[in-house]
């Protein structure tokens, strides 16, 4: 009789089908794939990956299956002034779960050395989206907009990091009766410039 052997889900490979005697004892065998973890053969109770079977009278069909692992992954936000969501719980081969994007920002402050009054403005940093290496290094799982852009395919826990790009301020203009106006800079007194009125910075 035929004894037949499918490699269901998670399985690489099995082996073991044939065509044996009614009562037969047969050894048959399913290799798991990188990422999941043993599940059953379907028809017998208490299987295990390697096993024996008794061949049935007419033969039979057995299918072997695995199940996916899940990791615990934390997601750095690499400076981040509001983190949104820090850790996630991925399962291998599948899509990636809804998070909420980080926000980070600075401020630049202004010193018009007794010139008109310039208050302090903000600027926000694009957010890239997360990586398995810092500075958008490694594979990618998320973009910018939060989204997940592949199945997680990491087979051990792991940490990944936001990528931020910086966005330029416009900087202002001052006044001073009886000076004119020269840029900003880095210092009070000296310093390095960063620009002039309306320059980006």
């Amino acid at each position: 009789f035929e004894i037949k052997l499918v490699a269901g889900t998670g399985i690489s490979s099995v082996s073991g089908a044939g065509t044996y005697r009614y009562g037969q004892n047969v050894a048959i065998n399913a290799s798991v794939s990188s990422g999941y973890t043993w599940s059953k053969w379907s028809g017998i109770s208490s299987s295990t990956a390697n096993t024996e079977i008794i061949v049935p009278l007419g033969g039979a069909t057995y299918t072997a299956s695995a199940k996916a692992n899940t990791y615990s992954v934390k997601l750095d936000g690499q400076g981040a002034t509001s983190a949104g969501t820090t850790s996630i719980n991925a399962t291998y081969d599948a899509n990636m779960p809804s998070i909420t994007a980080p926000l980070k920002n600075y401020v630049v402050s202004f010193n018009s050395t007794g010139g008109s009054n310039v208050n302090a403005l903000t600027s926000v940093y694009a957010f890239g989206g997360y990586y398995t290496a810092i500075n958008g290094g490694g594979s990618q799982y998320y973009n910018g907009n939060a989204s997940g852009v592949s199945k997680w395919k990491e087979t051990a826990p792991v940490t990944l990091y936001a990528k931020w790009t910086s966005k330029s301020i416009i900087l202002p203009s001052v006044n001073k009766s009886g000076y004119t106006f020269n840029g900003w800079y880095t210092e009070a007194s000296g310093g390095t410039k960063v620009g002039g009125n309306g320059e980006s910075y």
